[in-house]
């Protein structure tokens, strides 16, 4: 292993420490108590400046750069976790399919929580077509404990073709049909609760422009897929986000209320 330009030779180290050895074996011929005392002190030195030498040239020749590199790589992913930490993201998934565990327990959430906001293309597939989601809605919204806010792409307006045609590669219904199956669940499941309750499910629908991000809130637990233009949501990155605090959760819930202030209330 080559030395930098600044670093001094071991040996240098090593001659030094040794000729400060021979020092304290010459003093201490000389009799007297501060020559003893003067003896003492360089053999120490002697000794240390050796045993300091030599552990640098093990740290250089075993540890090294590897070890550094080690401590700078830690000291790297501890900056990032408490970056993550900040931005509330708990978990990455490269697609939605990928999350399934996660969203089973985002609908067990849905079950205590007092809020919920959901927000998506259409919300069909997991979500209006399960019948645990259904289930759910029935009885939350049904006995007033939850509020809940859905949201999807209103099945009649260009957009939403469009957004077909940018998932499929050509014209297609299949987007617009899903849309319609869920705000017919919706609002076949909101109708049959005691019209005190029915406030506990109200329905929008987005018109005007596509959306770039699926969320799904619970209380202070949120699934967010960010939508890509050749992919379908189940093909999308997808984040798990925590805490009503950290900088993620707010950027995607002002993008809820701000798309919700936009959309059109359904039926019109």
């Amino acid at each position: 292993m080559r030395l930098k330009n600044n670093e001094t030779p071991q040996w240098i180290f090593l001659s030094a420490g040794g000729g400060v050895i021979i020092v304290s074996i010459l003093t201490r011929i000389i009799s007297g108590e501060i020559w003893q005392l003067v003896s003492d002190i360089t053999l120490n030195i002697g000794i240390s400046v050796i045993a300091v030498s030599i552990v640098d040239w093990i740290w250089r020749r075993i540890g090294g750069d590897p070890l550094m590199n080690a401590i700078m790589e830690l000291r790297s992913a501890t900056t990032l976790l408490a970056d993550l930490n900040e931005t509330g993201i708990k978990r990455v998934f490269v697609k939605r399919e990928e999350s399934s565990e996660r969203k089973r327990l985002l609908m067990e959430k849905m079950k205590i929580s007092n809020e919920v906001d959901m927000m998506g293309i259409s919300l069909r597939s997991g979500w209006s077509s399960s019948p645990d989601f259904q289930e759910i809605l029935k009885k939350r919204a049904g006995t007033g404990m939850t509020k809940f806010r859905i949201m999807v792409m209103d099945p009649d307006k260009p957009v939403t073709a469009q957004r077909a045609l940018e998932e499929d590669g050509q014209e297609s219904n299949r987007i617009a049909d899903n849309s319609v199956k869920t705000l017919s669940t919706l609002l076949a499941i909101k109708k049959s609760l005691s019209p005190i309750y029915q406030d506990s499910i109200k329905i929008k629908v987005i018109q005007e422009t596509n959306i770039y991000c699926s969320v799904i809130r619970a209380d202070n637990l949120m699934l967010v897929t960010k939508y890509l233009y050749h992919l379908s949501g189940t093909s999308s990155e997808t984040l798990e986000i925590v805490g009503k605090e950290t900088s993620f959760f707010k950027l995607y819930e002002e993008e809820f209320d701000a798309m919700w202030d936009h959309a059109a209330d359904w039926p019109q």
